[in-house]
């Protein structure tokens, strides 16, 4: 059987096919949520600088899937095939995206030194151990920012009991001390 295709409706399908892929991927991976997209005519090499001087360079990777599907069935409104195989298109971009992601990361983060890898049960020692270790901005409510990846872990610190009288005076010590070098660090650049 032979279709009628047009280039427009060719395109026209295919931004839906990939529009379904990239929303069902972060469906396979919701951390992916925390890094939007947006279509860009060219994808370059992107640096990263870290300190005056410094950078790292990422480059970016290609991801190629296929899938088969009967068009036939599509044409009589049986879409469980062609649903399957962009499916499955979005578990294959969701593990690359992770992937990558996580490679970038571990990359900057390595090149700043700014990377602490935690093991065992999340509590309030184990977090502030890892915040002595790390270098950590703040944003301009003077609120900390520092990134828990992946999401789950975030997901588990976040819900970590109120600290106690002592951890809170720990975290307080902490806090006051990294807000004092990162006023530092912004007073050299």
């Amino acid at each position: 059987m032979v279709l009628f295709r047009l280039p427009d409706y060719d395109l026209a399908a295919r931004r839906v096919a990939y529009g379904l892929i990239e929303a069902r991927s972060v469906a396979h991976a919701p951390d992916l949520a925390a890094f939007p997209t947006m279509p860009v005519a060219q994808v370059r090499p992107e640096r990263v600088a870290y300190e005056p001087g410094a950078h790292i360079t990422v480059e970016p990777v290609q991801h190629h899937g296929e899938g088969r599907f009967d068009i036939r069935a599509v044409v009589a409104g049986d879409f469980t095939q062609l649903g399957q195989e962009l499916d499955a298109a979005a578990r294959s971009l969701a593990q690359a995206m992770l992937a990558f992601v996580t490679s970038t990361l571990d990359d900057v983060t390595d090149a700043t030194g700014n990377v602490v890898h935690g093991t065992g049960e999340p509590s309030w020692e184990a977090l502030m151990t890892m915040i002595e270790k790390a270098r950590i901005g703040f944003d301009p409510d003077g609120q900390p920012t520092f990134a828990i990846w992946p999401a789950r872990a975030a997901e588990r610190f976040a819900s970590l009991p109120p600290k106690t009288p002592e951890q809170q005076q720990r975290w307080d010590a902490l806090m006051a001390r990294k807000r004092r070098e990162f006023d530092a660090r912004q007073r050299n650049r």
